[in-house]
């Protein structure tokens, strides 16, 4: 089955012309006889996810339907101020949560189909089928990112039930935003790939390049969004260091950015490390707060900038070697 239908399955927040047992499996934690059919035809044991070759040609319906009940039920109650706070889960969201990160994590495990869709979308539209069928208002700000802590802390359980390591799964999932577009399968292959990397002498240097930077932009500018600041009086930068590193600097993001787009965290990794020579000579000659501040201003926006492209992998100051 193509991409693409999958893609318009789980875009279907109600489902009167699903099957019955499909919908009851897709129902586990509602008890009922199509729940109980369900697992009857399929021959699925109540408390485990069926495998593929248990669902067949349903696996993708199964996945769709999953996808749809959950996101449907953990908006609503969001949007009716039901949240889970500290042990307290009366209508067991975290479990709801959990189901679908190990759907988008696992989808190509359980339906054979090799596309990884963004939970961005799926949850956005469920949203907004809320707001049409009961009146309710647009998604604020402060619940959208809400949500998105919400289900960034299911998947960093769930990547430290399956074995990875903590400081990696921080420095991928410290951006909670991130599982609004980035598939929830690639930011834990993210973390993979920074566990196996993060060992050489190059990239142990950008890490503590990148916490140093970030500490001098931050102690400037405070925590703003720096975009906004990119390529601020390029025309101050003069010294030899500041120009090798705004080179290598565009050359490092544009070389990030395509390796994610293609799923290629190794290659985004050495990409990253490539910048450490330039960020040596760059601290070794280059001082940052001079008394002239349009210069100033140009060299924390060139600092910022290079904290940014790398930010777009992940937030790597934690892995800094730990001083003695």
């Amino acid at each position: 089955m193509a991409g693409g239908e999958l893609g318009e399955r789980l875009q279907l927040f109600s489902t009167p012309d699903a099957p019955e047992w499909v919908v009851g499996v897709a129902d586990r934690q509602q008890p009922g006889p199509r729940r109980d059919l369900g697992f009857q035809l399929l021959g699925v044991e109540a408390d485990a996810p069926p495998s593929r070759a248990q669902l067949g040609i349903a696996a993708v319906s199964w996945a769709a339907v999953s996808l749809a009940d959950k996101l449907d039920t953990i908006v609503g109650l969001f949007a009716a101020g039901e949240r889970p706070t500290g042990s307290r889960d009366p209508y067991a969201l975290r479990r709801a949560a959990q189901g679908v990160i190990k759907l988008l994590v696992d989808v190509e495990l359980l339906t054979g189909l090799t596309i990884r869709p963004a939970l961005g979308p799926m949850l956005w539209r469920a949203r907004e089928e809320l707001v049409e069928k009961l009146k309710l208002s647009a998604v604020t700000q402060e619940e959208q990112a809400q949500l998105w802590a919400f289900f960034m802390e299911r998947l960093r359980h769930l990547m430290q039930t399956r074995g990875l390591g903590n400081e990696e799964i921080q420095a991928i999932t410290g951006q909670a935003s991130f599982i609004d577009s980035v598939n929830a399968a690639d930011l834990r292959d993210r973390v993979r790939e920074l566990g196996r990397g993060r060992n050489t002498p190059a990239f142990a240097f950008v890490a503590e390049a990148y916490k140093r930077a970030n500490n001098i932009v931050e102690s400037a500018w405070g925590s703003r969004q720096t975009e906004s600041t990119w390529g601020r009086h390029t025309d101050r930068l003069r010294e030899p260091a500041e120009i090798q590193l705004r080179a290598a600097m565009q050359r490092m993001g544009s070389d990030i950015k395509t390796a994610l787009e293609k799923r290629e965290p190794a290659r985004a990794l050495t990409a990253i490390a490539s910048i450490q020579p330039e960020l040596a000579r760059f601290f070794d000659e280059v001082r940052v707060m001079v008394d002239d501040p349009t210069l100033q201003e140009a060299r924390l926006a060139l600092l910022a900038e290079v904290r940014d492209r790398i930010s777009e992998f992940g937030n790597i100051s934690g892995l800094a070697p730990k001083q003695a």
